[in-house]
């Protein structure tokens, strides 16, 4: 995925495992109740049916893979 500076993207998680690579820029990332800023070669592991949410700041852009 690619994400301009401002995007926001909210799902609940389907019932499996979501993995998201961050291949460049910072991710702002939620999921549940806990928050936490991404930098490019993180990897982040989204529990099933978990409340997500992530965007990119007002400045930059970023891009990542979700399996």
């Amino acid at each position: 995925t690619r994400s301009l500076p401002g995007d926001w993207h909210r799902r609940i998680n389907p019932a499996f495992l979501t993995i998201m690579y961050i291949h460049s820029g910072t991710t702002l990332l939620r999921i549940n109740d806990e928050s936490w800023r991404t930098e490019p070669g993180d990897l982040v592991l989204i529990p099933p049916h978990s409340d997500s949410e992530f965007g990119t700041e007002t400045a930059g852009e970023r891009s990542g893979i979700i399996l």
